[in-house]
Protein backbone atom coordinates (compact mmCIF):
# COMPACT_ATOMS: atom_id res chain seq x y z
CA UNK A 1 0.00 0.00 0.00
CA UNK A 2 1.11 3.36 -0.86
CA UNK A 3 0.64 5.90 1.71
CA UNK A 4 -0.81 9.40 0.11
CA UNK A 5 -1.40 12.82 2.09
CA UNK A 6 -3.73 15.22 0.49
CA UNK A 7 -2.89 18.83 0.55
CA UNK A 8 -5.20 22.03 0.00
CA UNK A 9 -6.72 24.58 1.85
CA UNK A 10 -10.60 23.82 0.50
CA UNK A 11 -11.73 21.32 3.21
CA UNK A 12 -14.47 19.85 0.27
CA UNK A 13 -11.72 19.23 -2.12
CA UNK A 14 -9.76 17.13 0.49
CA UNK A 15 -12.98 15.47 1.45
CA UNK A 16 -14.00 15.05 -1.86
CA UNK A 17 -10.15 13.65 -2.65
CA UNK A 18 -10.95 11.39 0.00
CA UNK A 19 -13.69 9.78 0.47
CA UNK A 20 -14.95 9.23 -3.63
CA UNK A 21 -11.79 7.25 -4.63
CA UNK A 22 -11.44 3.55 -3.73
CA UNK A 23 -7.83 3.97 -2.54
CA UNK A 24 -7.39 0.78 -1.55
CA UNK A 25 -8.34 -0.62 -5.00
CA UNK A 26 -5.18 1.45 -6.72
CA UNK A 27 -2.70 0.21 -4.03
CA UNK A 28 -2.92 2.83 -1.86
CA UNK A 29 -4.37 4.28 1.23
CA UNK A 30 -5.01 8.11 2.86
CA UNK A 31 -3.01 9.01 5.56
CA UNK A 32 -3.66 11.86 6.42
CA UNK A 33 -4.58 15.79 5.67
CA UNK A 34 -2.83 19.15 5.65
CA UNK A 35 -4.82 22.12 5.08
CA UNK A 36 -2.04 24.69 3.81
CA UNK A 37 2.18 23.65 3.18
CA UNK A 38 3.19 24.56 6.77
CA UNK A 39 0.98 21.86 7.81
CA UNK A 40 1.91 19.55 5.54
CA UNK A 41 5.65 19.82 5.90
CA UNK A 42 4.71 18.65 9.87
CA UNK A 43 2.30 15.95 8.44
CA UNK A 44 5.05 14.55 6.31
CA UNK A 45 7.71 14.17 9.01
CA UNK A 46 5.32 12.52 10.76
CA UNK A 47 3.30 10.12 8.61
CA UNK A 48 5.91 9.60 5.65
CA UNK A 49 3.57 9.33 2.77
CA UNK A 50 4.84 7.85 -0.30
CA UNK A 51 2.79 10.50 -2.49
CA UNK A 52 1.36 14.01 -1.85
CA UNK A 53 -1.08 15.51 -4.06
CA UNK A 54 -0.92 19.29 -3.20
CA UNK A 55 -3.04 22.51 -4.70
CA UNK A 56 -0.67 25.39 -6.16
CA UNK A 57 -2.15 28.37 -4.26
CA UNK A 58 -2.18 27.94 -0.45
CA UNK A 59 -1.60 30.70 2.57
CA UNK A 60 1.76 30.28 4.44
CA UNK A 61 3.59 27.90 1.99
CA UNK A 62 2.10 27.29 -1.36
CA UNK A 63 2.73 24.35 -3.44
CA UNK A 64 5.02 25.02 -4.96
CA UNK A 65 7.01 25.91 -1.75
CA UNK A 66 6.09 22.51 -0.34
CA UNK A 67 7.70 21.07 -3.14
CA UNK A 68 10.76 22.96 -3.32
CA UNK A 69 10.97 21.16 0.13
CA UNK A 70 9.64 17.94 0.09
CA UNK A 71 12.61 17.99 -3.20
CA UNK A 72 15.64 18.70 -0.55
CA UNK A 73 14.17 16.52 2.34
CA UNK A 74 12.17 13.65 1.07
CA UNK A 75 13.65 13.28 -2.24
CA UNK A 76 11.63 9.80 -2.86
CA UNK A 77 8.29 11.05 -2.05
CA UNK A 78 6.34 11.79 -5.53
CA UNK A 79 4.38 14.63 -6.06
CA UNK A 80 1.28 15.38 -7.81
CA UNK A 81 -0.31 19.24 -8.30
CA UNK A 82 -3.30 20.66 -8.47
CA UNK A 83 -3.57 23.75 -10.35
CA UNK A 84 -5.86 26.15 -11.75
CA UNK A 85 -6.04 27.24 -15.54
CA UNK A 86 -4.09 30.56 -14.58
CA UNK A 87 -1.72 28.74 -12.73
CA UNK A 88 -0.29 26.44 -14.92
CA UNK A 89 2.54 27.94 -16.26
CA UNK A 90 3.78 29.03 -12.86
CA UNK A 91 2.57 25.18 -12.21
CA UNK A 92 5.14 23.99 -14.62
CA UNK A 93 8.35 25.56 -12.53
CA UNK A 94 7.65 22.36 -10.38
CA UNK A 95 8.90 20.35 -13.01
CA UNK A 96 12.40 20.69 -12.19
CA UNK A 97 11.23 19.50 -8.38
CA UNK A 98 10.23 16.40 -9.35
CA UNK A 99 6.50 16.68 -9.84
CA UNK A 100 4.78 13.57 -11.46
CA UNK A 101 1.65 15.18 -12.83
CA UNK A 102 0.02 18.41 -12.74
CA UNK A 103 -4.04 18.34 -13.12
CA UNK A 104 -6.13 21.43 -14.09
CA UNK A 105 -8.74 21.84 -11.44
CA UNK A 106 -11.77 20.81 -11.20
CA UNK A 107 -10.30 17.45 -12.15
CA UNK A 108 -12.11 13.93 -12.63
CA UNK A 109 -11.58 10.85 -10.32
CA UNK A 110 -10.06 9.36 -13.58
CA UNK A 111 -7.40 11.52 -13.86
CA UNK A 112 -6.57 11.46 -10.21
CA UNK A 113 -6.21 7.86 -10.32
CA UNK A 114 -4.31 7.92 -13.69
CA UNK A 115 -1.56 9.95 -11.95
CA UNK A 116 -1.52 7.76 -8.98
CA UNK A 117 -0.62 5.11 -11.46
CA UNK A 118 2.06 7.24 -12.52
CA UNK A 119 3.26 7.91 -9.16
CA UNK A 120 2.81 4.11 -8.05
CA UNK A 121 4.74 2.92 -11.40
CA UNK A 122 7.71 5.29 -10.49
CA UNK A 123 7.73 4.04 -6.69
CA UNK A 124 7.29 0.45 -8.03
CA UNK A 125 10.92 0.90 -10.25
CA UNK A 126 12.67 2.61 -7.28
CA UNK A 127 11.99 0.20 -5.31
CA UNK A 128 13.04 -2.57 -7.26
CA UNK A 129 15.79 -0.67 -8.25
CA UNK A 130 16.83 -0.71 -4.49
CA UNK A 131 16.46 -4.02 -3.37
CA UNK A 132 13.21 -3.23 -1.68
CA UNK A 133 12.40 -6.69 -1.37
CA UNK A 134 14.79 -7.28 1.24
CA UNK A 135 14.11 -4.38 3.11
CA UNK A 136 10.92 -5.09 3.33
CA UNK A 137 11.59 -8.53 4.77
CA UNK A 138 13.62 -6.73 7.18
CA UNK A 139 11.01 -4.33 8.47
CA UNK A 140 8.77 -7.32 8.54
CA UNK A 141 11.14 -8.74 11.39
CA UNK A 142 11.97 -5.43 12.91
CA UNK A 143 8.00 -4.87 13.50
CA UNK A 144 7.37 -8.21 15.43
CA UNK A 145 10.35 -7.94 17.34
CA UNK A 146 9.66 -4.85 18.50
CA UNK A 147 5.83 -5.82 18.95
CA UNK A 148 3.97 -3.49 16.51
CA UNK A 149 3.26 -6.83 14.34
CA UNK A 150 1.21 -9.46 16.72
CA UNK A 151 -1.70 -10.87 14.59
CA UNK A 152 -0.84 -14.38 13.54
CA UNK A 153 -3.01 -13.82 10.39
CA UNK A 154 -1.72 -11.00 9.49
CA UNK A 155 2.13 -12.17 10.33
CA UNK A 156 1.49 -15.60 7.98
CA UNK A 157 -0.03 -13.50 5.01
CA UNK A 158 2.78 -11.04 5.08
CA UNK A 159 5.57 -14.25 5.73
CA UNK A 160 4.26 -15.83 2.94
CA UNK A 161 3.95 -13.11 0.83
CA UNK A 162 7.53 -12.08 1.92
CA UNK A 163 8.54 -15.64 1.42
CA UNK A 164 9.43 -15.91 5.13
CA UNK A 165 9.53 -19.92 5.47
CA UNK A 166 10.46 -21.01 8.56
CA UNK A 167 8.57 -23.45 11.00
CA UNK A 168 10.64 -23.68 14.14
CA UNK A 169 13.71 -21.49 14.90
CA UNK A 170 15.52 -19.90 17.48
CA UNK A 171 16.51 -16.14 17.05
CA UNK A 172 20.30 -15.13 17.57
CA UNK A 173 21.32 -11.36 18.88
CA UNK A 174 24.56 -10.05 17.74
CA UNK A 175 26.08 -7.05 18.92
CA UNK A 176 28.58 -5.32 17.01
CA UNK A 177 31.94 -3.32 18.72
CA UNK A 178 35.36 -2.54 16.86
CA UNK A 179 38.18 -3.67 19.36
CA UNK A 180 39.33 0.08 18.81
CA UNK A 181 38.01 3.47 17.21
CA UNK A 182 38.67 3.31 13.85
CA UNK A 183 37.86 5.70 10.75
CA UNK A 184 37.90 2.44 8.18
CA UNK A 185 35.34 0.91 10.56
CA UNK A 186 33.03 -1.46 8.58
CA UNK A 187 29.89 -0.69 7.96
CA UNK A 188 26.48 -2.49 9.64
CA UNK A 189 25.38 -3.89 6.37
CA UNK A 190 28.66 -5.16 5.26
CA UNK A 191 28.93 -7.16 8.44
CA UNK A 192 25.44 -8.28 8.33
CA UNK A 193 26.13 -9.51 4.97
CA UNK A 194 29.28 -11.63 6.61
CA UNK A 195 27.19 -12.66 9.03
CA UNK A 196 23.89 -13.58 6.62
CA UNK A 197 26.44 -15.62 4.36
CA UNK A 198 27.74 -17.59 7.65
CA UNK A 199 24.58 -18.73 8.65
CA UNK A 200 23.23 -19.29 4.42
CA UNK A 201 23.01 -22.72 4.85
CA UNK A 202 21.01 -23.31 7.39
CA UNK A 203 18.07 -20.84 5.76
CA UNK A 204 18.65 -18.15 8.50
CA UNK A 205 16.98 -14.50 8.11
CA UNK A 206 18.87 -11.37 9.01
CA UNK A 207 17.87 -7.98 9.61
CA UNK A 208 19.66 -5.00 11.28
CA UNK A 209 18.33 -3.54 14.99
CA UNK A 210 19.82 0.09 15.36
CA UNK A 211 23.32 0.87 14.84
CA UNK A 212 24.94 -1.83 16.11
CA UNK A 213 22.90 -4.86 16.98
CA UNK A 214 22.27 -7.86 13.82
CA UNK A 215 19.09 -10.71 14.60
CA UNK A 216 18.97 -13.86 12.91
CA UNK A 217 16.16 -15.96 12.78
CA UNK A 218 17.61 -19.60 12.54
CA UNK A 219 16.11 -22.94 12.03
CA UNK A 220 19.38 -24.71 13.09
CA UNK A 221 19.35 -26.57 16.44
CA UNK A 222 20.54 -24.23 19.11
CA UNK A 223 23.83 -26.10 20.10
CA UNK A 224 24.60 -25.86 16.53
CA UNK A 225 23.88 -22.33 16.65
CA UNK A 226 25.98 -21.67 19.08
CA UNK A 227 29.09 -23.45 17.17
CA UNK A 228 28.61 -21.31 14.12
CA UNK A 229 28.59 -17.87 16.53
CA UNK A 230 31.53 -18.77 18.05
CA UNK A 231 33.60 -19.60 14.57
CA UNK A 232 31.71 -16.31 13.72
CA UNK A 233 33.27 -14.46 16.64
CA UNK A 234 36.28 -15.49 16.57
CA UNK A 235 36.92 -14.58 12.44
CA UNK A 236 35.39 -11.28 12.67
CA UNK A 237 37.85 -10.28 15.62
CA UNK A 238 41.03 -11.63 13.86
CA UNK A 239 39.87 -10.72 10.65
CA UNK A 240 38.31 -7.05 10.93
CA UNK A 241 39.44 -6.13 14.16
CA UNK A 242 35.35 -6.41 15.44
CA UNK A 243 34.29 -7.21 19.27
CA UNK A 244 30.94 -9.16 18.81
CA UNK A 245 28.45 -10.91 20.96
CA UNK A 246 25.48 -13.36 21.32
CA UNK A 247 22.21 -13.71 22.67
CA UNK A 248 20.49 -17.27 21.64
CA UNK A 249 16.71 -17.20 22.78
CA UNK A 250 15.07 -20.25 23.42
CA UNK A 251 13.42 -22.80 20.70
CA UNK A 252 9.78 -21.58 19.09
CA UNK A 253 7.68 -22.57 17.08
CA UNK A 254 5.45 -20.01 15.94
CA UNK A 255 6.30 -16.73 14.40
CA UNK A 256 4.40 -14.20 16.57
CA UNK A 257 6.76 -15.81 19.31
CA UNK A 258 9.70 -13.42 17.57
CA UNK A 259 9.22 -10.73 19.85
CA UNK A 260 9.60 -13.25 23.03
CA UNK A 261 12.13 -14.65 21.34
CA UNK A 262 14.21 -11.05 21.13
CA UNK A 263 13.60 -10.64 24.70
CA UNK A 264 15.20 -14.13 25.43
CA UNK A 265 18.14 -13.02 23.19
CA UNK A 266 18.75 -9.67 24.94
CA UNK A 267 18.64 -11.35 28.49
CA UNK A 268 21.14 -14.35 27.25
CA UNK A 269 23.11 -11.47 25.99
CA UNK A 270 23.62 -9.24 28.97
CA UNK A 271 24.20 -12.69 31.26
CA UNK A 272 26.86 -13.56 28.78
CA UNK A 273 28.48 -9.96 29.24
CA UNK A 274 28.34 -10.59 33.09
CA UNK A 275 29.89 -14.10 32.69
CA UNK A 276 32.47 -13.11 30.45
CA UNK A 277 30.60 -15.44 27.31
CA UNK A 278 30.68 -14.33 23.62
CA UNK A 279 28.03 -16.91 23.13
CA UNK A 280 25.33 -17.54 25.66
CA UNK A 281 21.54 -19.20 25.36
CA UNK A 282 18.76 -18.35 27.35
CA UNK A 283 18.04 -20.76 29.73
CA UNK A 284 14.86 -21.98 32.14
CA UNK A 285 16.37 -20.37 34.82
CA UNK A 286 16.11 -16.92 33.26
CA UNK A 287 11.99 -17.21 33.04
CA UNK A 288 11.46 -15.90 36.50
CA UNK A 289 13.64 -12.51 35.53
CA UNK A 290 11.97 -11.76 32.32
CA UNK A 291 8.36 -12.62 33.72
CA UNK A 292 9.73 -9.95 36.57
CA UNK A 293 10.35 -7.60 33.93
CA UNK A 294 7.10 -7.74 32.28
CA UNK A 295 5.17 -7.48 35.14
CA UNK A 296 7.36 -3.77 35.72
CA UNK A 297 6.87 -2.96 32.23
CA UNK A 298 2.91 -3.60 32.51
CA UNK A 299 3.12 -1.70 35.82
CA UNK A 300 5.00 1.05 34.24
CA UNK A 301 2.80 1.58 30.71
CA UNK A 302 -0.93 1.49 32.51
CA UNK A 303 0.55 4.23 35.00
CA UNK A 304 1.45 7.11 31.96
CA UNK A 305 -1.39 5.69 29.65
CA UNK A 306 -3.66 6.65 33.23
CA UNK A 307 -1.86 9.86 33.48
CA UNK A 308 -2.71 10.80 29.77
CA UNK A 309 -6.39 9.66 29.92
CA UNK A 310 -6.80 12.13 33.14
CA UNK A 311 -5.37 14.80 30.89
CA UNK A 312 -1.88 15.31 32.74
CA UNK A 313 0.55 15.78 30.21
CA UNK A 314 3.13 16.59 31.76
CA UNK A 315 3.43 14.64 34.54
CA UNK A 316 3.85 11.81 32.47
CA UNK A 317 6.41 13.10 30.68
CA UNK A 318 8.09 14.16 33.25
CA UNK A 319 7.61 10.25 35.03
CA UNK A 320 8.62 8.83 31.64
CA UNK A 321 12.40 10.97 32.03
CA UNK A 322 12.29 9.85 35.78
CA UNK A 323 11.70 6.03 35.31
CA UNK A 324 14.47 5.99 32.69
CA UNK A 325 16.69 8.17 34.14
CA UNK A 326 17.33 5.89 36.98
CA UNK A 327 16.51 2.74 34.97
CA UNK A 328 13.49 1.51 37.59
CA UNK A 329 12.27 -0.89 35.47
CA UNK A 330 15.58 -2.90 35.27
CA UNK A 331 19.54 -2.30 34.93
CA UNK A 332 20.90 -3.78 32.23
CA UNK A 333 20.28 -3.05 28.67
CA UNK A 334 19.46 -0.10 26.65
CA UNK A 335 17.30 -2.54 23.83
CA UNK A 336 14.90 -3.89 26.96
CA UNK A 337 14.11 0.66 27.05
CA UNK A 338 13.35 0.62 23.60
CA UNK A 339 11.03 -2.23 23.95
CA UNK A 340 9.22 -0.59 26.41
CA UNK A 341 9.09 2.61 24.48
CA UNK A 342 7.37 1.38 21.78
CA UNK A 343 5.17 -0.94 24.10
CA UNK A 344 3.76 2.09 25.63
CA UNK A 345 3.31 3.92 22.26
CA UNK A 346 1.32 1.50 20.92
CA UNK A 347 -0.61 1.00 24.39
CA UNK A 348 -1.56 4.48 23.61
CA UNK A 349 -2.03 5.27 20.22
CA UNK A 350 -3.68 2.29 18.25
CA UNK A 351 -1.17 -0.42 15.91
CA UNK A 352 -2.68 1.25 12.91
CA UNK A 353 -1.74 4.76 13.48
CA UNK A 354 0.78 5.72 10.46
CA UNK A 355 2.93 7.83 13.48
CA UNK A 356 3.92 3.78 15.26
CA UNK A 357 6.72 2.89 11.89
CA UNK A 358 8.17 6.56 12.40
CA UNK A 359 8.67 6.43 16.15
CA UNK A 360 9.92 2.68 15.62
CA UNK A 361 12.58 4.07 13.37
CA UNK A 362 13.54 6.59 15.89
CA UNK A 363 13.74 4.59 18.67
CA UNK A 364 15.82 1.74 17.50
CA UNK A 365 18.47 4.36 16.15
CA UNK A 366 18.93 5.29 20.05
CA UNK A 367 22.51 4.70 21.18
CA UNK A 368 21.62 5.46 25.26
CA UNK A 369 18.43 5.46 27.64
CA UNK A 370 18.07 9.02 27.21
CA UNK A 371 18.16 9.50 24.14
CA UNK A 372 15.30 6.33 24.41
CA UNK A 373 13.32 9.02 26.42
CA UNK A 374 13.89 11.50 24.43
CA UNK A 375 12.56 10.35 21.22
CA UNK A 376 9.50 8.40 22.93
CA UNK A 377 8.26 12.06 24.99
CA UNK A 378 9.02 14.20 21.91
CA UNK A 379 6.27 11.92 20.04
CA UNK A 380 4.13 11.39 22.99
CA UNK A 381 3.43 15.36 22.80
CA UNK A 382 3.12 15.53 19.04
CA UNK A 383 0.83 13.01 18.92
CA UNK A 384 -1.05 14.47 21.79
CA UNK A 385 -1.22 17.78 20.26
CA UNK A 386 -2.28 16.47 16.94
CA UNK A 387 -5.32 14.79 18.60
CA UNK A 388 -5.81 17.85 20.86
CA UNK A 389 -6.29 20.04 17.79
CA UNK A 390 -8.27 17.79 15.14
CA UNK A 391 -12.05 18.53 14.85
CA UNK A 392 -13.79 16.32 17.66
CA UNK A 393 -16.87 17.10 15.97
CA UNK A 394 -15.00 15.10 12.54
CA UNK A 395 -13.89 12.28 15.22
CA UNK A 396 -17.67 11.50 15.98
CA UNK A 397 -18.97 11.83 13.14
CA UNK A 398 -16.54 9.45 11.59
CA UNK A 399 -17.27 7.20 15.16
CA UNK A 400 -21.51 7.44 14.30
CA UNK A 401 -20.73 6.66 10.28
CA UNK A 402 -18.93 3.68 11.32
CA UNK A 403 -21.78 2.47 13.99
CA UNK A 404 -24.08 3.14 11.11
CA UNK A 405 -22.78 1.00 8.68
CA UNK A 406 -22.49 -1.90 11.43
CA UNK A 407 -25.18 -1.76 13.52
CA UNK A 408 -26.29 -5.07 12.50
CA UNK A 409 -22.99 -6.59 13.65
CA UNK A 410 -21.35 -7.17 17.19
CA UNK A 411 -20.09 -3.21 18.10
CA UNK A 412 -17.70 -1.94 20.72
CA UNK A 413 -16.25 0.75 22.50
CA UNK A 414 -12.80 -0.47 21.43
CA UNK A 415 -13.74 -1.77 17.74
CA UNK A 416 -15.23 1.64 17.37
CA UNK A 417 -12.52 3.26 18.62
CA UNK A 418 -9.53 0.90 16.07
CA UNK A 419 -11.58 2.02 13.38
CA UNK A 420 -11.10 5.59 13.98
CA UNK A 421 -7.28 5.33 15.44
CA UNK A 422 -8.24 6.63 18.53
CA UNK A 423 -7.40 5.00 22.43
CA UNK A 424 -11.11 3.87 23.47
CA UNK A 425 -10.93 5.78 26.74
CA UNK A 426 -9.84 9.13 25.00
CA UNK A 427 -12.88 8.14 22.19
CA UNK A 428 -15.17 7.48 25.25
CA UNK A 429 -14.77 10.91 27.03
CA UNK A 430 -14.59 12.67 23.71
CA UNK A 431 -17.98 10.96 22.37
CA UNK A 432 -19.64 12.19 25.45
CA UNK A 433 -18.43 15.43 25.82
CA UNK A 434 -19.18 16.38 22.18
CA UNK A 435 -22.69 14.28 22.04
CA UNK A 436 -23.37 14.52 25.56
CA UNK A 437 -24.17 10.56 25.43
CA UNK A 438 -22.67 7.61 25.53
CA UNK A 439 -21.28 5.34 23.19
CA UNK A 440 -23.32 2.81 24.30
CA UNK A 441 -26.26 5.14 24.37
CA UNK A 442 -25.64 5.97 20.18
CA UNK A 443 -25.29 2.59 19.65
CA UNK A 444 -28.99 1.77 20.68
CA UNK A 445 -30.51 4.67 19.50
CA UNK A 446 -29.03 3.93 15.99
CA UNK A 447 -30.40 0.25 16.58
CA UNK A 448 -34.03 1.25 17.79
CA UNK A 449 -34.79 4.31 15.09
CA UNK A 450 -33.67 0.77 12.57
CA UNK A 451 -36.12 -1.46 14.72
CA UNK A 452 -38.97 0.86 14.37
CA UNK A 453 -38.72 1.52 10.44
CA UNK A 454 -38.52 -1.77 9.70
CA UNK A 455 -41.73 -2.21 12.15
CA UNK A 456 -43.84 0.49 10.24
CA UNK A 457 -42.20 -0.36 7.01
CA UNK A 458 -41.91 -4.72 6.72
CA UNK A 459 -43.50 -7.62 7.75
CA UNK A 460 -40.49 -9.08 9.31
CA UNK A 461 -41.12 -10.78 12.26
CA UNK A 462 -40.27 -8.97 15.51
CA UNK A 463 -37.48 -12.03 16.35
CA UNK A 464 -35.95 -11.38 13.08
CA UNK A 465 -35.55 -7.81 13.35
CA UNK A 466 -34.45 -8.26 16.71
CA UNK A 467 -30.83 -10.09 14.77
CA UNK A 468 -31.16 -7.50 12.07
CA UNK A 469 -30.53 -4.80 14.28
CA UNK A 470 -27.91 -6.15 16.48
CA UNK A 471 -29.00 -8.46 19.02
CA UNK A 472 -28.70 -12.00 19.66
CA UNK A 473 -31.33 -12.19 22.27
CA UNK A 474 -34.82 -11.31 21.03
CA UNK A 475 -36.08 -11.04 25.00
CA UNK A 476 -33.87 -8.38 25.68
CA UNK A 477 -34.62 -6.50 22.26
CA UNK A 478 -38.44 -6.01 23.29
CA UNK A 479 -37.47 -5.11 26.56
CA UNK A 480 -34.90 -2.17 25.05
CA UNK A 481 -37.40 -1.04 22.85
CA UNK A 482 -40.39 -0.65 25.36
CA UNK A 483 -37.63 0.58 28.00
CA UNK A 484 -37.08 3.56 25.19
CA UNK A 485 -40.68 3.87 23.78
CA UNK A 486 -43.05 2.44 26.49
CA UNK A 487 -44.72 -0.36 24.10
CA UNK A 488 -43.20 -3.41 22.71
CA UNK A 489 -42.49 -3.85 19.37
CA UNK A 490 -45.89 -5.64 18.39
CA UNK A 491 -47.45 -2.80 20.38
CA UNK A 492 -45.31 -0.08 18.44
CA UNK A 493 -45.95 -1.98 15.02
CA UNK A 494 -50.37 -2.20 15.63
CA UNK A 495 -50.36 1.33 16.67
CA UNK A 496 -48.84 2.26 13.32
CA UNK A 497 -51.13 0.30 11.45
Amino acid sequence: MYRVLIVDDEPIIRSGLTHFIDWKQHGCEIVGQAGDGLMAKEQVALLHPDIVITDIRMSGLDGLELTEFLYVHYPYVKIIMLTGYADFSYAQSAIRFGVVDFLLKPTTNEQVIQAIGKAAELLDRERQAKGQFTLIQEKFFQDMIYGILTDLPTILGKGKEYKIDISSFSLVLFEINPLKDEGNRLPLKTIENIIKTSFQPYDGYSFPIGREKVGVVISAEREQTAGICLELIQSAESLFSLRMRAGISDRHHVLTEIHSAYQEALSAMALGSEEDNDVAIFRSDMIDQEESYQRSALVFCERIVALLEEDQLEVALQEIYSCFEIKKIFQRSVEKYKLVAIKLYLELWNHSQPSVNVIHDKIIMCDTVPQVAEALTEYIRKTVSATRIQDGNALISKSLEFIQNNYHQELSLQSIADAVYLNSSYLSKLFHKETGETVTEAITKIRMKKAMDLLTESEIKTHEIASKVGFDNPAYFSHIFKKRFGLTPKEYRASKR
